[in-house]
């Protein structure tokens, strides 16, 4: 696993980033994994779900809701 150490980070943001990490009940450093992840994992990504959220991005409200049909389909037959 890699390594960084991250030096000369501003006092007001490193202030800010604490109380953010403290929010989410997370060390500082903690906080900064979280964050690199979330953004490398949302950034340009491959996977499908990546590709529908480029696509409609924008279209619908990120917190859309739809409902399901939740009635059983017929089997499938195969004869």
């Amino acid at each position: 696993m890699g390594q960084m150490t991250v030096r000369n980070i501003p006092d007001p943001e490193y202030a800010a980033l604490k109380r953010v990490a403290a929010s989410n009940d997370r060390s500082a450093e903690a906080e900064v994994r979280h964050l690199i992840a979330q953004h490398v994992n949302t950034q340009g990504g491959d996977g499908f779900g990546s590709k529908l959220v480029r696509k409609y991005s924008g279209i619908v409200e990120q917190d859309f809701q739809f409902e399901r049909n939740e009635t059983a389909s017929d089997p499938v037959s195969f004869e």
